[in-house]
């Protein structure tokens, strides 16, 4: 409950802030993902983001422009929500890939993904709260989607997750 407080200051501050200075800071899903032993190859074979704010589902890629995710790599995305963004509105959360399998197609390692809710301004993050984990997963043709439960987590004692 007390990640869920912090999430709902975080959005709040968000939105309180003065109009000039409301394009300096933007609220965010970060995605911290870690690839195994089998690259995600990237190009037509890509990663996506899905999720549902209130009803409305949305589609991000994650691999941006497509690009390769070499084994045993670390790489974190962030995916713009809405000025309007409250954490209870988030109703679900999934990993996506456009994976065919097989000989010709693509399959994914991954050992992890991490995902947070945070406040970016000039490419410093701020206050993340930790409210998904998934992984390991294979993806393959056969097996394309990871549903993330969301649970908030609550910040180490002594400081903020990062």
């Amino acid at each position: 409950m007390r990640a869920l407080s912090m999430v709902l200051a975080l959005v709040c501050v968000c939105l309180v802030t003065p109009a000039h200075a409301q394009d300096e800071y933007r609220v965010v899903l970060r995605f911290t993902t870690v690839t195994g032993g089998d690259d995600l190859r990237g190009g037509g074979d890509n990663v996506y983001a899905v999720y549902n704010l209130a009803g409305t589902e949305t589609r991000r890629v994650l691999n941006q422009r497509g690009m390769r995710w070499a084994d045993r790599s670390r790489h974190v995305t962030d995916v713009p929500l809405p000025a309007s963004f409250r954490i209870q509105d988030l109703r679900s959360l999934r990993l996506e890939t456009t994976f065919r399998g097989g000989i010709d197609g693509d399959n994914w390692d991954m050992v992890s993904v991490v995902v947070q809710v945070a406040m970016t301004a000039g490419g410093a993050i701020s206050a993340p709260v930790t409210i998904a984990r998934g992984g390991p997963q294979r993806f393959t043709g056969d097996r394309r989607t990871l549903n993330l439960t969301i649970r908030p987590e609550l910040p180490p004692a002594g400081g903020i997750s990062k």
